[in-house]
């Protein structure tokens, strides 16, 4: 061997690792604590401030009286459905539209720029940059570039 460049992190790697197992085999033998897992905890506080719960947990812990019932939600599960629904053919054309907006404005360049249908000659990978972000980003997708 002419050189042992890199050999230290390949011992860290695995030094590393060897630690991670130790850590996992001592946390399966440690006790269950009683209560909501950490998950479901986690959860709960970052659930919290869109549901609304957080002011009125905190004030039935204080004031000891029950929270309030959460207001019903605006909008019918059938209607919420029902759009959805209606969204799931929109969602796939909006999926393939991408491969005829990239054939058409291939198209218009071709209209612009004849010499690029001459053999040997390619376009400039700008272009070919532009086009692609034109019809990928979805962004650019709905506005019309030039």
């Amino acid at each position: 061997m002419s050189s042992q460049h890199g050999q230290a992190s390949i011992e860290w790697v695995g030094l590393v690792l060897l630690v991670a197992l130790v850590l996992g085999a001592l946390l399966s033998l440690a006790p269950r604590p009683q209560g909501p897992s950490l998950g479901h905890a986690l959860a709960g506080t970052l659930t919290c401030p869109a549901r609304s719960a957080c002011v009125s947990q905190r004030t039935a812990a204080v004031t000891g009286l029950p929270p309030p019932r959460a207001a019903p939600s605006r909008v019918a599960p059938e209607r919420a459905a029902a759009a959805f629904r209606a969204l799931r053919g929109v969602t796939t054309i909006a999926k393939r539209a991408w491969i005829a907006c990239l054939g058409w404005k291939r198209y218009r360049y071709e209209l612009r720029h004849p010499e690029v249908t001459i053999p040997g000659r390619t376009m400039p990978l700008r272009e070919a940059l532009r086009i692609a972000n034109d019809c990928l980003n979805p962004l650019n997708f709905t506005t019309e570039g030039t």
